[in-house]
């Protein structure tokens, strides 16, 4: 993987724009902090990306997960590239005092039900 960009960073770990040079893709590369706790809770969000796969065989509902690894005792997780989070683009258009729709309510709603159908 080349690391291309810094997407986010929080208590659990880093998230970075990388590019896959085995698939010739850009992806998302969280990789997570070498505490114990935080891996245990990233290998159990693995097991869920797993399960949610087997369900959403057309990866339409859930982020697809390419594949894990441990490197230098970090977790790392490599995922398809997505846009900005639900929660970044709500805090977004709080910070400018911007009101969420009805239609983008019910867009969210939506993608939810179908997510868990």
């Amino acid at each position: 993987f080349d690391i291309e960009a810094l997407l986010d960073k929080g208590t659990f770990g880093t998230v970075f724009r990388a590019w896959d040079t085995k698939w010739d893709e850009p992806v998302a590369l969280k990789v997570v902090r070498r505490i114990d706790r935080y891996v245990d809770d990233a290998e159990f969000e693995v097991s869920i990306l797993d399960q949610l796969a087997e369900l959403d065989r057309e990866g339409r509902h859930c982020v697809r997960l390419y594949k894990y690894f441990h490197f230098r005792g970090h977790l790392c997780i490599v995922t398809e590239l997505l846009g900005p989070s639900l929660y970044h683009s709500l805090k977004r258009m709080r910070s400018v005092r911007q009101s969420v729709s009805i239609a983008v309510i019910r867009s969210i709603a939506l993608q939810l039900c179908e997510g868990l159908a």
